[in-house]
C-alpha cells in the first residue's frame, strides 16, 4: 500500500480504470467547473455513448457507507448507478498546479466483494480498461480542444522517479503520515 498525494480514503486497485490529471501552474487550463465535476461529467458522457447511464452525487446527497474504502464515501461529483459509487476522484493543488487522481471500477473484486463495478451492475461485459481508456482520451481532448498525445519520460523524469520512489512510496515514515 502507498499514500496518495491526493489524499482520501484507500482504494483497491483491481478490475479498475485509474487516471492522473497532472495540470501546471498557470491560469491555462482554469475551468468555470471544478476538475473533479469536469472530469466526471466526461466520464459520464462516455459511459453514456455506451449505453450505461451513471449519475453524479450532489450537495446534500453525500453519505458515508462504510470505513477506510473509499468507495464507500459517495461525496460531490462522484458517479453513482443503482445506488452503488463507480467512479471517484481526488486532487490536490500545489503551487498553482493540480494533480488529480480517480479511479473508475469496472467488475467486483475479490477483495472488496461489497463493491460493484459498471460491469456488474449495467451488464457491460465488453467494457476494458483500454477501451474505456482510449474512449476517454478522445473525449477528454473534445472537451479541453487540447491534443492529447502519447509521450514517454525525459532523461530528467526518469532520474528523479528513484528519488521520489525512496523519499515518499517506499519510505514507509511517509507512506503512515496522515
Amino acid at each position: 500500500w502507498v499514500r496518495r498525494s491526493t489524499g482520501g480514503a484507500a482504494i483497491v486497485h483491481h478490475h479498475e480504470l485509474t487516471y492522473a490529471l497532472a495540470l501546471p501552474a498557470g491560469k491555462g487550463w482554469s475551468s468555470s467547473e471544478h476538475w473533479i465535476c469536469r472530469m466526471h461529467h466526461i466520464i459520464q458522457r462516455v459511459l453514456r455513448s455506451l449505453g450505461i447511464e451513471a449519475q453524479a452525487v450532489a450537495c446534500g446527497q453525500e453519505q458515508k457507507l462504510g470505513p477506510t474504502v473509499c468507495f464507500l464515501h459517495q461525496t460531490v461529483g462522484d458517479l453513482v448507478i443503482g445506488g452503488s459509487k463507480v467512479v471517484g476522484s481526488a486532487q490536490r493543488k500545489i503551487r498553482g498546479a493540480l494533480l488529480q487522481h480517480g479511479s473508475i471500477l469496472l467488475h467486483r473484486s475479490a477483495y472488496v466483494p461489497e463493491l460493484a463495478g459498471i460491469c456488474d451492475i449495467a451488464n457491460a461485459p465488453q467494457l476494458t480498461p483500454s477501451t474505456l481508456a482510449d474512449q476517454l482520451r478522445v473525449a477528454f481532448a473534445a472537451d479541453t480542444g487540447w491534443q492529447v498525445v502519447a509521450g514517454d519520460w525525459t532523461d530528467t523524469e526518469r532520474q528523479r522517479i528513484n528519488v521520489i520512489r525512496a523519499e515518499k512510496y517506499a519510505n514507509p515514515a511517509w507512506n503512515e503520515k496522515r
